[in-house]
């Protein structure tokens, strides 16, 4: 057998793999990052809900020191956009806020280009000493094999920006 011809056979191979994969993998995905954050609600939300708190601490701002950034609307409230365009690392994409309750969650929808939007919530769940947030992200990844294998390998990569961002988060809060 020439080697050119066991390169195909060994592609092909992977490729189906991949397509049983994404097959048998779910359409939707959840993510979920929790962090109990020493700060009042009302002091966490402010920086969740006004985008440009969000974009001081947000993980992908330290990705792209050069990003561009865009507000659009009433700061925290229902329908407020927040904009950016940024290197290869971070894209292009906006997130607009589609339902708020003050000091206790805001819901947003996410969208990277031409793509599906996905959901992003916070979550503020008042402690004694503290306050829980519960950052997430549900995605429909849709038919496409390949597309739900991704979606999964991308699961792990936002799952560690999600952990990142709420670090930063509390570090910002904690300076103050």
């Amino acid at each position: 057998m020439s080697v050119l011809f066991v390169f195909f056979l060994g592609m092909l191979t992977f490729g189906g793999i991949l397509a049983i994969i994404g097959l048998f993998s779910p359409k939707q995905i959840r993510i979920d990052v929790e962090r109990d954050i020493a700060a009042d609600a009302d002091l966490i939300f402010v920086q969740i809900a006004d985008f440009e708190n969000f974009v001081s601490w947000n993980p992908w701002s330290l990705k792209d020191p050069n990003i561009r950034n865009e507000f659009e609307g009433e700061k925290m409230s229902y329908g407020a956009i927040y904009r950016w365009k940024g290197n290869r690392q971070v894209g292009n994409g906006s997130m607009e806020i589609t339902h708020i309750e003050a000091n206790e969650r805001v819901e947003m929808e996410l969208r990277f280009g031409p793509g599906r939007p996905a959901k992003a919530t916070f979550q503020l769940i008042k402690k004694e000493n503290a306050t829980h947030v519960i950052w997430s992200l549900e995605s429909n990844l849709g038919s496409n094999p390949f597309t739900r294998v991704i979606g999964r390998m991308m699961g792990k990569v936002i799952r560690k920006d999600f952990t990142i961002g709420l670090d930063l988060l509390a570090n910002k809060l904690k300076a103050q």
